[in-house]
């Protein structure tokens, strides 16, 4: 029963891997970017530009601080091996990881990778009920993230 658990909990491990690196390699090669705060402050067809460097500066802030809270959450899974399932896990330094991605997503809260890297995270302890509400708040950034639209799914075949 517990060669079964961990048989399961690697193949989950490899597969949210392998997606997330499908979902970073797209976004290279296709250019895009997921939404940002600033994103808020383009008006299309405005013949005034009004300028609020205060506002705009704190945002972009914001947002540089969120990337950085979710880079400690990557550089602390890589130490923990949760992304080499070759490696015996170091499971107590997830929560570490969790309160980065939380810290990075409160600062920016449409940071779609850090919102898709936590649901990976509690997809893979088995908590369904936080990875449902994590996916439920990702759609709601971003309605169309295949990422969350797939999981979704799968959360409701369970």
């Amino acid at each position: 029963m517990n060669k079964i658990n961990n048989k399961i909990i690697l193949g989950l491990i490899i597969g949210l891997v392998i997606l997330a690196l499908v979902i970073i390699l797209s976004r290279v090669f296709l250019k895009t970017s997921p939404k940002s705060n600033t994103d808020q402050f383009q008006t299309a067809g405005s013949s005034q530009t009004t300028t609020q460097p205060v506002t705009t500066t704190q945002l972009e802030n914001k947002v540089e601080q969120s990337h950085l809270h979710e880079k400690k959450a990557m550089d602390i899974l890589t130490q923990a091996n949760f992304f080499n399932p070759k490696e015996k896990t170091d499971w107590s330094k997830l929560q570490d990881a969790i309160s980065e991605l939380r810290q990075a997503i409160k600062l920016d809260p449409n940071n779609i990778s850090a919102r898709e890297t936590l649901i990976g995270i509690y997809a893979s302890f088995g908590t369904m009920k936080e990875t449902l509400t994590e996916v439920e708040e990702l759609l709601k950034v971003d309605p169309t993230n295949v990422y969350g639209l797939q999981m979704k799914r799968l959360l409701s075949e369970e």
